[in-house]
């Protein structure tokens, strides 16, 4: 159902992507596959976020964050903080969002799982950037861009690069 729901999300039926999300919840809960569960969590989060509803968002980031904490699954818990972190980030609560992406960062470099953490290394940079802290923004997005050409991850490499220019810009280095 969780796949059926992926492909009705990216073929822009979110109603429909949604509905199966939620399906694929209720049977996971059903059969206590917590981790399962964490991931549809994630998934009806990043469908509200699409939807501008922030809060409904934010609260199932959350929830999916407390299941993997439960299982103690640290790509989950990782994954779960950058989302949440993105929702503070827009929400205009950088201080939260810094202290999530920093959490995600921390638990990406143990794994180690190189995409997790050049895109954490990029929201922490996109961060500072809006706290008007350019110069420190900029090791971040350096090292994230470091990493994603290490692993080949062409919208990793992207991101920073679009970091690197607004501490550029921010900076005066244009």
């Amino acid at each position: 159902l969780n796949n059926i729901a992926a492909i009705y999300n990216n073929l822009g039926q979110t109603a429909n992507g949604l509905d199966y999300f939620n399906r694929s919840l209720k049977i996971r809960g059903e059969v206590g596959d917590t981790r399962g569960m964490a991931q549809s969590l994630n998934n009806i989060g990043a469908i509200y976020f699409k939807q501008g509803k922030t809060k409904e968002a934010l609260e199932h980031y959350n929830r999916s964050l407390e299941l993997y904490t439960s299982i103690s699954n640290k790509p989950g818990i990782a994954y779960s903080l950058n989302n949440s972190g993105f929702v503070y980030y827009t929400q205009g609560e950088t201080d939260k969002a810094l202290e999530n992406h920093k959490k995600a960062l921390v638990l990406y470099e143990e794994i180690p799982e190189k995409r997790g953490v050049s895109n954490s290394l990029y929201y922490i940079g996109l961060v500072l950037v809006k706290q008007n802290k350019a110069a420190e923004a900029i090791p971040y997005a350096r090292r994230s861009l470091q990493t994603a050409r290490e692993g080949g991850y062409a919208e990793a490499i992207r991101n920073a690069y679009l970091v690197l220019a607004q501490t550029d810009s921010a900076t005066g280095n244009n």
